[in-house]
């Protein structure tokens, strides 16, 4: 009888570290797989960086000395920096004429019971 008993435990040990075993093997080549995975996405990211770092060194800003350069190109670097912090500005005002003509138009709390009853309305339907 304790001959059956000690040959069912060996054999059961045997099966557990089988199993043991396969779960490692498993989630090892998981791991290669991701770490696979992650050295394309790295490289890519690098492709990126390295396109992004060359479009920058492209559009760079010349820093060289302006005391001697002709005035007349420096005034109209001056003028068109000037345009295009204007148009900039314009483009904001307009944003900022939408919000506020719907703080003019009803207060937070009217928007937020709106809101929410839309929400509610939806998540019912």
């Amino acid at each position: 009888m304790w001959g059956w008993v000690w040959t069912v435990l060996a054999v059961g040990g045997v099966l557990l570290l089988v199993w043991l075993a396969w779960t490692v093997v498993r989630a090892g080549w998981a791991l290669l797989r991701e770490a696979g995975r992650a050295g394309t996405e790295l490289s890519r990211a690098g492709e990126r960086v390295s396109a992004a770092v060359a479009a920058a060194e492209a559009d760079r800003v010349p820093v060289e000395a302006t005391m001697f350069a002709d005035r007349a190109v420096l005034r109209g670097r001056v003028h068109a920096l000037r345009r295009a912090r204007g148009a900039r500005r314009g483009v904001r005002r307009e944003r900022q004429a939408l919000v506020w003509r719907t703080w003019v138009s009803s207060t937070w709390l009217e928007r937020r019971r709106a809101a929410r009853a839309v929400t509610r309305r939806a998540g019912s339907g």
